[in-house]
């Protein structure tokens, strides 16, 4: 009955992985892989904040063996091929195989209130595009300019993108291609956000970056949300625009009053 309930809630939640661990650490279950159980996690900060009766929640970056402790399937989902864009920062590395996870423990309690072990799961962003179209429609609402989408949204595993609607020359989202040299530097390398103009895998844009920390302080990556420049450019434009109409619209009604008054008053003279 208890692993039914378990099932249903990794359903509802959307889970990638969920797993049992006892109070001294040990995996007593992983509910996507049976098999992998008899490690130790008291490594794991995780684990170890549960076990001193402490609920914690935060990203954090599993290698590719953690995730196949966890189900094939996000060994699968999490490599991510290296695709060179102008502008990158060269690195050497090809293909990405770590993941990176939103992930909660909750600590497990007996009647009188000791621990008896920790319940862990999460879900895996690599390729998860859930977060970055939800900031989309809510910021952008969907809206395009000269077929292409305004707005965008980025999770970045270190420079690398793992979850985006930045959409490449081919149509289609631009996983594995990295953040520019300049960005790399100034959020990852600084820790610092970056609100500025930024060149975004193919074309320029209005862009605001902040760092992603793990529950440890550590910068994981980056969350990147921008606008396209050649509509913010067009739309600076049409400003500059109504305001010269305006001016030039004052201006001539100013003139037009001057005259007639002037007019009116060389009338009364004569």
């Amino acid at each position: 009955p208890i692993r039914n309930e378990l099932e249903i809630l990794m359903a509802e939640e959307g889970l990638d992985f969920l797993t049992l661990v006892d109070r001294l650490g040990t995996v007593v279950f992983r509910f996507h892989n049976p098999p992998a159980s008899g490690d130790n996690l008291l490594n794991d900060p995780f684990i170890k904040s549960a076990l001193e009766k402490k609920e914690i929640s935060g990203t954090q970056v599993l290698s590719g063996d953690e995730l196949s402790k966890e189900g094939r399937s996000l060994t699968q989902k999490a490599a991510i091929q290296s695709i060179p864009v102008p502008k990158e920062k060269p690195i050497r590395k090809i293909e990405e195989t770590s993941g990176m996870v939103l992930k909660s423990a909750h600590p497990i309690l007996d009647f009188n209130g000791e621990i008896l072990g920790v319940l862990t799961g999460g879900v895996l962003l690599n390729r998860n595009y859930e977060i970055v179209d939800r900031i989309k429609n809510i910021v952008f609402k969907d809206a395009k300019y000269k077929g292409k989408e305004i707005g965008t949204a980025t999770i970045f595993l270190g420079d690398l993108r793992i979850s985006t609607n930045v959409i490449d020359k081919e149509g289609n989202r631009a996983i594995g291609t990295r953040a520019s040299r300049e960005v790399y530097e100034h959020v990852l390398g600084k820790g610092l956000p970056w609100i500025q103009r930024a060149f975004v895998v193919d074309d320029w844009y209005i862009t605001a970056y902040e760092p992603i920390r793990d529950v440890q302080d550590k910068i994981v990556g980056m969350l990147y949300v921008g606008m396209l420049e050649s509509k913010y450019a067009l739309m600076k434009e049409k400003l500059i625009l109504l305001f010269f109409f305006f001016s030039m619209s004052g201006m001539l009604i100013a003139l037009t009053v001057s005259f007639i008054l002037s007019y009116m008053m060389l009338k009364k003279r004569v």
